[in-house]
């Protein structure tokens, strides 16, 4: 179900999918008004309301409403009350419920729940990022002084993010998701995203997606006209990866350019031999 506005239900309202069919709802998807920016999925009983019997997933897209006692949205997402609406196999493995992200402030603004699952409602224009933080531009997501990672999934929609500028030549672990890790056990996905001409530029591990990734799926990405430079590695998508899945990656355009002085690659800069050589 994909639509501008709610979606609500009501008891005694319920879906019941009973073999491998996947449940999806996307409330608030087209761009437009930043009113829509406000649509969300409510489950207004108190009861179970979508009922998975196989192995099918629930996928979620929706907008979060801070609370009071909250400085941001996205300190708020719905899916605890989800849970209690929702019942799937595998203790909620199948349930995915992904925050929208509305421009290129809220994409900034994943920095602040880096655990979370996001997800694109538009094509993000990121140009303006050439003249914020006094020429250092769009802040990698991460946590450098906790040495926190991305470590959510994100799904693009297939929109794409354009104009993205990053110039921090003294830091390492750089690009849109500057560190980006899953579980050993269970992988982060990142996928259905195009990335156009980005301006990146790092110490060490550069990537217009990521610096470095570990143990993550990326799917379904491509990457057009960008601009990578690092001091040793870099690399088209990523800087460095470890246990990666990478598929329907595509990295094009005429005025590509990457620039390192030691390892470069035109989707990857450099396989890790051990993850913990990028922490």
């Amino acid at each position: 179900m994909h639509t501008k506005g709610n979606i609500i239900f009501k008891e005694p309202g319920k879906i019941i999918s009973e073999k491998n069919g996947s449940i999806i709802l996307k409330a608030g998807m087209e761009p437009g008004e930043k009113e829509k920016y406000k649509s969300t999925v409510v489950f207004e009983g108190n009861s179970t309301q979508i009922e998975m019997l196989g192995s099918g997933k629930v996928k979620i897209y929706y907008n979060p409403t801070a609370s009071q006692d909250k400085k941001h949205k996205y300190h708020n997402p719905g899916y605890y009350t989800y849970f209690q609406h929702i019942k799937t196999q595998n203790n909620h493995n199948n349930l995915f419920t992904y925050m929208l992200v509305n421009d290129i402030y809220d994409l900034q603004n994943i920095r602040l729940f880096l655990s979370c699952d996001y997800a694109l409602s538009q094509d993000i224009d990121a140009t303006i990022t050439t003249a914020w933080n006094g020429g250092k531009g769009f802040e990698p997501l991460k946590n450098t002084s906790k040495k926190m990672p991305f470590s959510g999934n994100f799904d693009g929609n297939d929109y794409s993010i354009k104009g993205l500028f990053i110039s921090h030549p003294e830091e390492d672990e750089i690009g849109l998701f500057g560190r980006n890790r899953g579980r050993e056990v269970l992988h982060n996905t990142i996928e259905n995203l195009t990335l156009e001409d980005f301006d990146i530029e790092g110490n060490h591990y550069v990537g217009s997606l990521a610096g470095s990734a570990i143990n993550s799926d990326l799917i379904n990405i491509t990457i057009i006209n960008s601009k990578i430079k690092s001091v040793d590695v870099a690399g088209g998508l990523a800087g460095t990866t470890f246990q990666v899945l990478a598929k329907q990656i595509k990295v094009l355009g005429e005025n590509l350019d990457i620039t390192a002085e030691e390892n470069k690659g035109f989707v990857i800069g450099g396989a890790a031999e051990d993850p913990t050589q990028t922490l």
